[in-house]
């Protein structure tokens, strides 16, 4: 699902949505991270922080399904927010304070990056 570069220049992927791995990444700073979503790919580099969230919901008889999958970079108290939701092929971006950027509340979860860079990203579709 994603693989993240660290200034080391060592590397780490990331595993499905059930199970993203992200808690089991290295405690090292990020430059970028690469997700790959469906026909969608989202890099996100030089931010000074990164955090994803996953959205499910639950239906009686077919138990829990995915809904939305939410990238987070930062800068400063500044949360950029992508937002792929699953059920409507949608994506949007998103902005927010620090610690009112998930439904007007902090997130956990939260991995270092570089500091003052400029953070950026960019989102490829692969029609094929």
């Amino acid at each position: 699902m994603y693989k993240i570069t660290y200034e080391d220049d060592t590397t780490f992927f990331g595993g499905q949505p059930n199970n993203s791995k992200w808690n089991e990444m290295p405690d090292k700073k990020i430059i970028s991270i690469d997700y790959q979503i469906g026909n969608k790919r989202l890099v996100m580099k030089n931010y000074d922080g990164y955090n994803h969230q996953i959205e499910q919901a639950q239906t009686f008889g077919r138990g829990q399904f995915l809904t939305k999958i939410i990238l987070m970079g930062k800068e400063y108290d500044r949360v950029t927010k992508i937002v792929f939701d699953i059920k409507n092929h949608t994506v949007v971006r998103e902005y927010s304070v620090l610690g009112r950027e998930i439904n007007g509340g902090l997130s956990t979860g939260w991995k270092k990056g570089i500091e003052d860079k400029r953070g950026e990203f960019n989102l490829f579709e692969n029609n094929s």
